[in-house]
């Protein structure tokens, strides 16, 4: 993995695991980044399908789903179902 896809997933794991803390138990928790770095959006759907996977991984019983594409950057966006 790339240093640009790994230091990018643990922006992002962080914003996750903050956001844990804030709102514990929440029903529904909707995520929304927007990688703005040339390094970043060329790598995007790569970052996107990592950070899918670890969500899915980090919430096994849970319904994740997601969406990524280039517009200005490259915006992710993924929802958590309780």
């Amino acid at each position: 993995m790339s240093d640009v896809i790994s230091s990018t997933l643990e922006v992002l794991k962080q914003a996750v695991e903050d956001r844990e803390e804030r709102e514990p138990n929440k029903a529904v928790q909707t995520f929304s980044f927007v990688l703005d770095k040339p390094e970043q959006i060329s790598v995007g759907s790569e970052i996107r399908d990592q950070f899918v996977a670890w969500l899915k991984a980090r919430f096994p019983k849970r319904t994740v789903r997601s969406d990524g594409y280039p517009d200005g950057g490259y915006k992710i966006m993924a929802t958590v179902h309780n």
